[in-house]
């Protein structure tokens, strides 16, 4: 599902009721911050209490190179100390960027998707079925996340896709507060975002160092009489691990020498 103000404000708990699992929400438009979504915060800070994972689009008025450098720049200047689990999309929907041309439609899109990249985002580009493939190249299409809106039963793009608009009229009950024509865009997704980004430390998130292993307890041959044998504990690089081990191997052998060995 993605939503922005137009959907007014949203009961996420509801959606996550619903089965919903993922929405992407509007950040803002054209190429100034000030253009921020006027709910976007509050989209944002709703969702991740109700446990969706976020994604989020810029909707562009690119008129030039420029002007999607410009709106890359906002968009991130808006989302900046969020995380998002789905990938930050470039919204291309504009019949006058259209009629400029393909090279201008796909300059546009690799120099705004092409930024964020840069600064750690997974970026990727909405636009419906045949204006993809009318106005955008085919290396393009293939470098980027598309997220692709086609009304049908179902997407006939024959390209690789991770996700698909499918309808406009979707509805959840008791989700907003609007009177009168409450739908909503619907969206499925085919490819799992969240632990590409999370394993990438894209989107704002770290990635997690792997846990030390476990200390490595080795028993060897007696050198003195008096003890049965030795037991040398080699932690990976933490005294205390190895020293949690030696109270656990004292308790094990209890007629035995204890040698210890750390990294640091």
């Amino acid at each position: 599902m993605d939503v922005s103000k137009h959907n007014g404000h949203l009961d996420f708990e509801a959606m996550k009721r619903a089965g919903v699992e993922f929405v992407i929400i509007r950040a803002g438009y054209g190429r100034s911050i000030s253009q921020k979504d006027t709910l976007f915060e509050e989209h944002y800070e709703r969702a991740k209490k109700a446990g969706l994972d976020i994604g989020a689009y810029w909707y562009s008025y690119a008129e030039s190179l420029m002007d999607a450098e410009h709106e890359a720049d906002a968009c991130m200047k808006v989302i900046a100390g969020k995380t998002f689990e789905y990938p930050i999309y470039f919204d291309l929907e504009e019949n006058r960027q259209f009629k400029i041309g393909k090279i201008f439609c796909t300059n546009i899109v690799d120099a705004f998707c092409g930024a964020l990249e840069k600064n750690g985002y997974f970026a990727g580009l909405y636009m419906s079925r045949y204006p993809l493939t009318d106005y955008i190249s085919d290396d393009i299409q293939k470098k980027y996340a598309l997220w692709i809106a086609q009304y049908n039963d179902k997407c006939s793009y024959p390209g690789v896709y991770g996700m698909w608009q499918f309808s406009d009229i979707g509805r959840v009950k008791d989700v907003n507060d609007k009177p009168g024509d409450n739908t909503m865009d619907m969206d499925v997704s085919f490819v799992d975002y969240p632990s590409m980004i999370k394993d990438r430390g894209l989107n704002g998130f770290a990635i997690e160092k792997p846990k030390d292993p476990p200390a490595q307890v080795e028993v060897k041959p007696a050198e003195e009489k008096k003890y049965s044998y030795n037991i040398v504990i080699d932690s990976f690089d933490d005294k205390a691990i190895a020293q949690t081990e030696l109270a656990k191997v004292k308790g094990y052998y209890p007629n035995a020498r204890i040698l210890t060995t750390y990294k640091k």
